[in-house]
């Protein structure tokens, strides 16, 4: 059991720390590869993304500027309702510039493939993802993405960014939270 900061008892941690640190230099060097000579914006998904984007972005090694876009996707609870709400846009001009963009997880593939649709409108060169975690097993529309840190069976997790309604983000693991 890891360290649960104030916050009820996590009963398993699905990945540690060092894992998601491994695994975030690994995604840099690999993103970093695909961008050679490029220069990208990346656009972190608030509030799920901030932590993993902080981290990844340290790691890339190519021509990179930070932006943010926020969507909600999950008003409360475990379970997307489907729909989603864009809450703001990127405040950098994305025309001719190849995006990519930082998610936390694609779970059922609603909001990656929201987001997409938004981005293309302005115009970008091109269009990443890259996701910490990649739930397949809760697709419910073709959305992939195109970097995944970790595949992640159908279990609600919360730490390194992830939350239930808005708790749980500061955890420097990801931990199963079991059903409530």
């Amino acid at each position: 059991m890891g360290v649960t900061l104030g916050h009820p008892p996590i009963p398993a941690v699905v990945y540690s720390a060092e894992a998601i640190a491994t695994r975030v230099q690994q995604l840099g060097r690999e993103i970093s590869a695909h961008y050679r000579y490029k220069e990208v914006i990346a656009l972190a998904v608030m509030n799920g993304a901030m932590l993993f984007a902080a981290d990844l972005v340290r790691q890339l090694d190519v021509d990179v500027a930070l932006d943010s876009i926020t969507v909600r996707s999950y008003e409360q609870g475990t379970v997307s309702p489907g729909s989603v709400e864009l809450l703001s846009r990127p405040t950098r001009t994305l025309s001719g510039k190849h995006v990519l963009l930082i998610e936390d997880i694609v779970d059922t593939g609603h909001t990656l493939n929201f987001l997409k649709a938004i981005l293309w409108e302005t115009g970008p060169a091109t269009v990443s993802c890259v996701s910490l975690l990649n739930k397949p097993v809760r697709r419910q529309t073709e959305a992939y993405a195109d970097f995944i840190g970790f595949d992640i069976d159908d279990v609600f997790v919360v730490g390194y960014g992830l939350d239930l309604d808005g708790r749980y983000r500061n955890l420097p693991y990801v931990g199963w939270l079991p059903s409530l």
